[in-house]
């Protein structure tokens, strides 16, 4: 049973640790945001669903790239003044919108991240704080010029989405924009996602949807549809689907029939 706390105007559901893959099946997190949003060319939404309900194992993403971005990190920290934040962020108060008596979440999925950092926001930019998330793709590389991260990165900018929906409630809306920081050493690139901007708003009411359909299919033990070849691999690990090219159209179409005829049955037994 998890145990619910409040300390400040913090919302405070269990923390743990970027690396607790047992955890990280409590809700949805900011690395999971494109895998939601079907933008994630590493891990579809189907494979995410399976970790998710515990069918498939999470991948330990521990590596050279990581222990270099992890270093980079602690480096971009120092040389922007940014601070750590050591705790786990949920996207609602407990108090407010768990209902204990019908357990739901009130139309609501939870969301979770570990910011890599925060500082206060110079006044001439409106104040408040900045939420920062540091990026190191590569050493040396220069990054592409470009003011809009959902151009440069899609992965990267459902990401800032996810940060902004879970900050969206807070008082005094002072957490009002995501800083990226690409760290491709000696070279660091900025690119803001502001909350004020109209496109932003939609997407956030987007991913919203996105993630209560997606979170509904995991309490409901619904699967997700198997779309491309390696999620036809995974639903149907008995049958030879090396042989067989991405699913059609149609497949798709005759395995909504077959899923609606099964629901129909139970329903009727």
């Amino acid at each position: 049973m998890l145990r619910y706390t409040r300390r400040s105007k913090r919302w405070c559901l269990p923390q743990f640790p970027v690396n607790d893959r047992e955890k990280r099946k409590l809700g949805i997190g900011g690395s999971d945001a494109a895998s939601v949003m079907r933008a994630n060319p590493y891990k579809t939404r189907y494979e995410l669903y399976l970790e998710k309900t515990g069918a498939l194992e999470e991948e330990d993403q521990t590596n050279k790239y990581t222990k270099w971005g992890n270093f980079m990190e602690d480096a971009v920290r120092k040389k922007f003044k940014i601070r750590k934040s050591n705790m786990t962020w949920w996207n609602y108060d407990p108090f407010k919108y768990f209902s204990f008596k019908e357990n739901n979440y009130n139309q609501k999925a939870p969301l979770f991240a570990h910011f890599d950092g925060y500082a206060r926001n110079h006044i001439s930019n409106g104040g408040g704080y900045l939420v920062y998330e540091i990026k190191a793709p590569s050493y040396g590389s220069k990054y592409i010029d470009k003011d809009n991260i959902k151009s440069v990165n899609e992965t990267y900018y459902w990401q800032g989405i996810h940060f902004l929906t879970i900050l969206e409630g807070h008082a005094n809306h002072i957490w009002d924009k995501v800083c990226y920081i690409i760290a491709c050493a000696p070279h660091f690139h900025k690119f803001f996602i502001h909350r004020s901007i109209y496109e932003v708003k939609e997407d956030i009411h987007k991913y919203k949807a996105e993630t209560i359909l997606f979170w509904d299919s995991v309490q409901g033990q619904r699967p997700e549809e198997p779309l491309t070849h390696s999620d036809m691999k995974l639903a149907f690990p008995n049958v030879n689907i090396n042989e067989y090219p991405e699913a059609t159209i149609m497949d798709l179409e005759r395995m909504r029939m077959i899923k609606k005829h099964s629901e129909n049955k139970e329903a009727l037994e």
